[in-house]
């Protein structure tokens, strides 16, 4: 992840720490960094939306959307 994300993101070291020692510090920077995927529209659709919201289902960003986060340059989804 930090490869990826080395032009744009800067973490700093205790917050590195800290998500190396409590997997809730690091659930939260993995979900801000899937928030910053959906407002770019980054995210793979979801086959049925209505299910998807009842149940809950998370949806994952494109795979290499990692390193375009930090970029405004993304091609944003139409909203359905």
């Amino acid at each position: 992840m930090l490869e990826e994300t080395a032009g744009w993101l800067q973490i700093p070291d205790p917050v590195i720490e800290d998500c190396r020692k409590d997997d809730n510090a690091f659930d939260a920077l993995i979900c801000a960094l899937i928030a910053r995927a959906a407002d770019l529209g980054r995210l793979f659709p979801v086959g049925d939306a209505e299910k998807g919201r009842e149940e809950g289902w998370i949806r994952l960003p494109h795979r290499t959307s990692l390193r375009n986060l930090g970029s405004t340059n993304c091609i944003l989804e139409t909203p359905a």
